[in-house]
């Protein structure tokens, strides 16, 4: 994970990050103004949808952090950076994935996530604060191999 900074223009309502070209999450982002995927299916067009490469890590970081939501299958890699980033996450759970459905169940334990298996109004869970459940002063591994 990277931890993207404050910048006004990377600011847009919500940020998708999917692996797979999931078409009900795809339905209800069209519904949302300001939606953001990143993905590798970028050649794709939709309505009120802007879709960026997944590669583009920094304006994928940057535009994670100043976003108002995050939106995923819950794969762990997305759902590290949404943590990291402190970004309240919304789940459709794969259900064919087990990692999928062990990490909307945990993060949504953990008040990190709500996960919701068929479209629904997103507005009330913009914005929502993430608890901090790590302590930010401790290095992380990679950290500490670099170190060494």
């Amino acid at each position: 994970h990277s931890l993207g900074k404050k910048y006004v223009p990377c600011q847009h309502n919500v940020i998708a990050g999917l692996i797979h070209n999931n078409k009900t999450v795809l339905d209800l982002l069209k519904t949302h103004p300001d939606s953001v995927i990143f993905s590798e299916f970028e050649d794709e067009t939709y309505d009120n949808l802007l879709i960026k490469n997944i590669d583009n890590e920094e304006e994928y970081f940057c535009n994670l952090k100043n976003s108002n939501l995050f939106v995923s299958e819950g794969q762990t890699s997305f759902l590290a950076d949404a943590f990291y980033n402190k970004k309240y996450s919304i789940v459709f759970p794969n259900m064919e994935d087990p990692e999928s459905v062990i990490n909307s169940t945990i993060s949504e334990k953990l008040k990190l996530s709500k996960s919701i298996y068929q479209p629904e109004d997103l507005d009330s869970y913009m914005n929502l604060d993430v608890p901090v459940l790590y302590n930010e002063n401790i290095k992380l591994l990679h950290q500490k191999v670099d170190d060494l």
